[in-house]
């Protein structure tokens, strides 16, 4: 049984990129079909932004960039929709905070240069935005009541393992001067998540990691 969590966890990204592949990620590579047709709708949204402040319907609103602008009516469900269809295709990856931000950021642009041709290369470039954003991240989570008798086991993507003197060095370095209370977990026994996603996503994995943790215990 995994014991609750004593202290802070750590998220950490580990030294590498990751590549996915389109039969991971069905969205990495949008069908022509389906590139067109997210390209119209995001044109007319862009087409139909508003920089009133005081709408009476039901609306977002963006201060970025390119300005503040706001989405509203109808053409907030037609944005809605882009970006819900994006986040099926990313939800292991990609959280909605992020999708929706460059979904902004690519309507911002498109505000000054509404056509289906630029919005398509948006499209492209906001896929390899996409991919670029994933990374291989690391969180240690230190338990109670666990003693190795090995070096470490393995379930999963999670190991347990020791948190060895060399270890929180590699892991700190300079930091471990500023931070005393790590002393008490040197030697103590953490559980060590791989989460492949963007830094949003993986935080709130790790959030579901320790729910599970307290569930177990």
């Amino acid at each position: 049984m995994l014991g609750l969590p004593n202290h802070q966890n750590r998220l950490e990204e580990a030294p590498r990129q990751v590549e996915l592949q389109s039969g991971s990620n069905p969205g990495i590579h949008m069908h022509p079909r389906a590139k067109s047709e997210t390209a119209k709708q995001l044109v007319k949204v862009a087409t139909e932004t508003t920089t009133e402040t005081n709408l009476a319907e039901r609306f977002v609103a963006f201060n970025g960039p390119h300005g503040y602008f706001a989405i509203a009516g109808p053409h907030l469900a037609a944005f809605e929709d882009v970006r819900d269809k994006l986040l099926k295709s990313y939800e292991q990856t990609l959280s909605e905070r992020y999708i929706t931000k460059r979904l902004f950021n690519t309507i911002g642009v498109l505000r000054a240069a509404a056509d289906i041709g630029r919005a398509e290369e948006l499209l492209d470039s906001l896929l390899a935005d996409f991919q670029q954003a994933v990374r291989e991240y690391l969180v240690y989570v230190p338990l109670v009541g666990i003693r190795l008798d090995v070096e470490q086991v393995e379930l999963g993507n999670v190991v347990i393992l020791t948190l060895t003197e060399p270890l929180v060095n590699k892991l700190l370095g300079s930091a471990r001067t500023s931070l005393p209370s790590v002393d008490d977990v040197v030697n103590g026994t953490v559980a060590r998540y791989s989460c492949l996603a963007e830094k949003t996503r993986a935080l709130l994995t790790v959030a579901w990691l320790l729910d599970s943790f307290q569930l177990a215990a």
